[in-house]
């Protein structure tokens, strides 16, 4: 036996020898051929991997070439894959577990070679399911707008559920899948696409919502595909109707049809023809639950316009589930009753799994606002004065939040064109003072009560640019205070305002340069008690002034060239009886609001306290202040609604030089010595750093892509 080490050909001599000493030789050819030689890299023996799985690996024929490569991916002896060019090859598995893949290769001798790996697979469930609110703590009812975020590592998230108060039953739901298949036409594919009408954006500029083709022909009809791949027993409709033009184009009277393959039709409601009234807002429509995987929406007719039909939006129901909206997990919910709820929302993956994220919601009695604090600063270099200002007021009341068709006769409109929208009052005149030159804007005097002291609170939103607010203290068109917003007017100047209207125009008493954002909806509270006067957006104290000017009056919602919707106003004119404030280095004071300087660096507690027969409700604030001088004695900013940053001096924060042209610049940072300055640019999608002797005034967007000079990337 003689073993060959080599491919090659080989000649083999046998000589025999007798005992005479004779001999004879024979010769013998050996073709000696090499099986393929094999080293798979990928997966790795005893590795772990999601389900989607790539294979490689080194091959070698030292006496020819590979003519076929084999992959068996689950060790059950079947070949599952193969290619003559090349071992790399990407396998998806339907279920986890340990997997044995072999792979076989053929040369051109037809001898074969072969190697296994061994492996686990192993599915993820969603990861970082997190949830958020707008808001976390309000007065019932309480209107929350909740979102959340999910990933899933091995693959995509199809459906979302929220169970909103906690109880263990998913109260919402959506699946991924939802699309517009077949429509009659459309005005064109982008503002105006049928696909608009599932995209969960209500009546913007950009998705207007689906509009027909010029002067239609009944009917028209929409086939939605429903989301889950699966078939549903649909059981509801919601329709908003509303788009950015004439609500002589939204539609009227449609039918509604089901099937199980997008061809074969059959009627819902026994062919019943609903109808949509002619105002904004989901408007819902219910039937005998009926087996479909496809909804044909058939429109009939709209209210009077010759030259279009249109539509806003389109949510499909079953049970719970919305089935053709593009997933999301952005819901509203209306908490009623008092009480901390633990919202969780559940995300689930196509492979089934699912994980969950959890917020506290704390609804309070409708009753009582609770405590409502300012405080001027919670940090900076001592000595230092900070201002502090606290209001609670109890018998809280609701003035309106417009769920009837007509407006209220209490409501005096001065001004202006206002009409219920979506369960809100909304004024649709693009119009300034149009009731009279000794006018400021547009306005909705509430005359059934004058107030003193008062609690306000309101919801408002504008889906336009220029200027909305609130009235309150009002006694005559030139006696009032005005808390004013807008968001870009017609110079370019975006700002927030409190303003006391005087005979002769207006006075600013505090304002600062932040712009809303259209078709928000915000939260606007007003304290007023005795000469006090503070403001908050969504909880968070942005004004808080002094001024004795008007004692009295009543409260009214205002705008000026702008579209806006207000919704849900409370007042409370009911102030708790005592106010404590005790800081941490002894002092005590009593009373709405009140200054004091800290001489010291260091940090302390500030707790204010408000009491009144069984109520009572204190809050908690805790300051730092640095010695003076520590730190830097500049300071980098981002003036992210003015598209710049700022350098200041970080004693007065006064401009020591800016740098502009940037696009909504989001986040800033600094180097250890200043030297180098890292500035985020959301909406231009860009990262810049900058170095820090740049000049004053130095443009970024009218420079090249890098200027080596000022170290702009």
């Amino acid at each position: 036996t003689y073993r060959f080490d080599w491919p090659g050909i080989y000649q083999v001599s046998l000589k025999v020898t007798d005992k005479d000493n004779y001999s004879s030789e024979d010769h013998l050819e050996l073709n000696i051929k090499s099986r393929p030689l094999i080293s798979i890299t990928e997966p790795q023996n005893g590795g772990k991997y999601q389900k989607e799985v790539r294979f490689s690996a080194y091959v070698e024929d030292i006496d020819g070439k590979i003519s076929r490569y084999e992959w068996d991916f689950d060790g059950d002896g079947t070949t599952d894959w193969a290619s003559m060019d090349s071992p790399v090859a990407i396998h998806t598995y339907s279920s986890p577990g340990t997997y044995t893949a072999t792979l076989t290769v053929i040369d051109d001798d037809g001898l074969k070679g072969q190697s296994s790996v061994s492996f686990d697979v192993v599915f993820y469930s969603p990861e970082h399911v997190t949830a958020s609110a707008d808001r976390t703590k309000g007065y019932s009812p309480l209107v929350v707008n909740f979102d959340g975020v999910a990933v899933d590592p091995d693959g995509e998230i199809v459906k979302f559920q929220w169970d909103f108060d906690g109880d263990g039953d998913y109260d919402w739901g959506i699946v991924r899948g939802g699309e517009v298949v077949e429509f009659s036409s459309q005005y064109n594919d982008t503002t105006w696409a049928a696909k608009n009408l599932i995209d969960g954006i209500i009546a913007t500029k950009e998705s207007g919502g689906w509009k027909s083709v010029y002067r239609p022909t009944y009917p028209q009809y929409l086939i939605f595909k429903l989301g889950g791949d699966k078939e549903w027993k649909v059981d509801k409709i919601l329709i908003d109707p509303e788009t950015t033009e004439y609500s002589t184009r939204w539609a009227k009277n449609f039918r509604l049809y089901a099937s199980p393959d997008g061809k074969n039709f059959t009627e819902i409601a026994d062919g019943r023809e609903f109808t949509l009234t002619n105002s904004a807002g989901f408007q819902e429509f219910t039937f005998t639950p009926t087996d479909a995987r496809y909804v044909k929406l058939e429109i009939l007719s709209n209210y009077g316009d010759g030259n279009y039909v249109e539509l806003g939006e389109v949510e499909i129901y079953s049970g719970i589930y919305n089935l053709v909206t593009n997933i999301s997990p952005k819901q509203k919910y209306t908490y009623t009753q008092k009480g901390t709820f633990t919202a969780t929302l559940l995300a689930e993956d196509d492979d089934g799994y699912t994980s969950t994220g959890s917020i506290e919601v704390d609804v309070l009695d409708s009753a009582f606002t609770g405590v409502q604090t300012y405080v001027s600063a919670l940090s900076g270099y001592a000595p230092i004065t900070v201002t502090f200002s606290g209001y609670a007021f109890k018998d809280r009341k609701l003035l309106d939040n417009f769920e009837t068709d007509s407006i209220d006769s209490n409501w005096s409109l001065i001004g202006g064109n206002w009409r219920i929208a979506k369960g809100s009052l909304y004024q649709q005149s693009n119009s300034g003072s149009d009731s009279g030159s000794d006018k400021y804007g547009v306005y909705a005097i509430w005359d059934a009560s004058t107030y003193t002291d008062l609690f306000l609170s309101v919801d408002m939103k504008s889906s336009d640019d220029d200027t909305m607010g609130v009235i309150f203290r009002y006694t005559d068109d030139s006696s009032y205070y005005l808390f004013e917003w807008n968001r870009e007017n017609r110079e370019g100047v975006k700002h927030r305002r409190l303003l006391k209207r005087v005979s002769n125009g207006l006075v600013e008493l505090a304002s600062d340069d932040v712009p809303y954002e259209s078709y928000k909806w915000y939260n606007i509270k007003i304290g007023v008690q005795g000469s006090y006067i503070t403001v908050w957006i969504d909880g968070k104290a942005i004004f808080s002034v002094e001024d004795s000017s008007y004692q009295s009056g009543k409260v009214g919602l205002w705008c000026n060239y702008n579209y806006t919707y207000f919704d849900n106003i409370y007042v409370s004119d009911t102030p708790l009886s005592t106010y404590t404030w005790n800081i941490s280095d002894g002092t005590q004071k009593s009373g709405i609001s009140f200054s004091h300087t800290f001489s010291d660096p260091g940090t302390y507690t500030v707790t204010f306290n408000a009491s009144d027969d069984n109520l009572e409700d204190s809050v908690t604030y805790f300051l730092h202040f640095e010695p003076a001088g520590a730190g830097r004695s500049k300071v980098w900013v981002v003036k992210r609604y003015n598209d710049k940053v700022a350098l200041l001096k970080a004693d007065d924060l006064s401009k020591i030089k800016e740098v502009v042209g940037f696009n909504d610049p989001y986040n800033i940072d600094v180097s250890g010595d200043g030297s180098v300055i890292w500035v985020s640019d959301y909406y231009g999608n860009k990262v810049y750093k900058i170095l820090g002797d740049v000049p004053d005034g130095y443009d970024v967007s009218q420079k090249d892509s890098k200027d080596t000079e000022y170290g702009i990337e």
